[in-house]
């Protein structure tokens, strides 16, 4: 069957698919004769080789069998226990069953892509946004309405038109935005908190770098602060 036409058997969503930009930054990234300053990797030499060396030597002596075994598909448990800890407050309390683990920040936005949208949804994004992003979701035919951003985040005046068309989602990066950089300021936060709950639209807050500040302060997410404030519903 080489030679036969697999055109018509692709499923119609494939007409959404793109050339995706992060593959093309990574190919270009392990080329020897150029150094790449469009993509965010680490630099190798600051790699904690001999501190991971040892963890992975101390899980094989002490949980080896459990280690290379099959176990539950939302992660292994005491870790999910560790992350809910770590991330809980006294007005937000978090358990195992709220704490999925995934390979990696695109497996979670395809995975809430899969559960949460449809074909025609539109999702509210910061302009400019996380391009991955725009390259998980347009396979579900969703339909993108951008919002203005500035250096303290996203514009709530220019989000309110959009939140009354009743969108599915907003999607933002609060801290150190890709691309801009922007971290969202106090206000804004709870501004956004206050206004997604008068419009009833859901958030997916994507914070993979909250914790890399190198001065001032950490402000809570939106996600805190709707709960500080009862305005993001309940955690079942």
């Amino acid at each position: 069957m080489a030679d036969m036409n697999w055109d018509p058997s692709f499923a119609r969503r494939t007409t959404f698919f793109q050339r995706n930009p992060i593959r093309e930054l990574l190919r270009l990234s392990v080329r020897s004769d150029m150094i790449s300053f469009a993509g965010g990797l680490p630099a190798p030499e600051l790699f904690p080789l001999a501190a991971v060396r040892v963890a992975a030597a101390a899980v094989l002596a002490d949980h080896g069998t459990a280690a290379l075994q099959y176990g539950e598909t939302g992660g292994v448990g005491e870790l999910r226990d560790w992350v809910a800890a770590r991330f809980s407050r006294p007005h937000l309390p978090l358990g195992r069953r709220h704490v999925l683990i995934v390979s990696g920040a695109q497996q979670g936005l395809d995975l809430l892509g899969r559960v949460l949208l449809d074909e025609g949804d539109e999702v509210v994004v910061e302009s400019p946004t996380y391009l991955a992003l725009l390259s998980a979701w347009r396979p579900w035919g969703v339909r993108y309405l951008p919002v203005r951003s500035d250096g303290e985040g996203l514009c709530l005046d220019a989000l309110e038109p959009l939140l009354a068309r009743r969108p599915k989602l907003v999607y933002t990066v609060p801290n150190f935005q890709n691309p801009t950089g922007t971290t969202f300021a106090a206000g804004r936060r709870t501004g956004l908190a206050m206004a997604l709950d008068r419009h009833r639209v859901g958030l997916i807050e994507d914070d993979p770098y909250g914790e890399l500040r190198f001065d001032g302060v950490a402000l809570p997410s939106v996600f805190e602060l709707a709960a500080k404030t009862g305005t993001g519903g309940r955690l079942e």
